[in-house]
């Protein structure tokens, strides 16, 4: 299964999964939606940050980058 296919999956799961008037934004299916997207952001983000040398990168940008990626944070 891939990222498209969860998301997909996920979306329908929370549409299914309404109550009379319940908000679709606040069911964890759509908080799941948004955290793989934030995911997906932030790692090409990083990605662009590590490119290229770090000599003259901010002390911010050069910690990001050294960093080690526990997704457990």
């Amino acid at each position: 299964m891939g990222k498209d296919d969860l998301i997909e999956l996920l979306e329908q799961m929370a549409e299914n999964d309404l109550d009379d008037g319940a908000d679709i934004f606040d069911h964890p299916c759509s908080v799941a939606v948004r955290a793989i997207t934030q995911y997906e952001a932030d790692i090409k983000k990083l990605q662009e940050l590590a490119r290229g040398s770090e000599r003259g990168k901010s002390k911010q940008v050069q910690t990001l980058v050294r960093g080690i990626y526990l997704p457990n944070w």
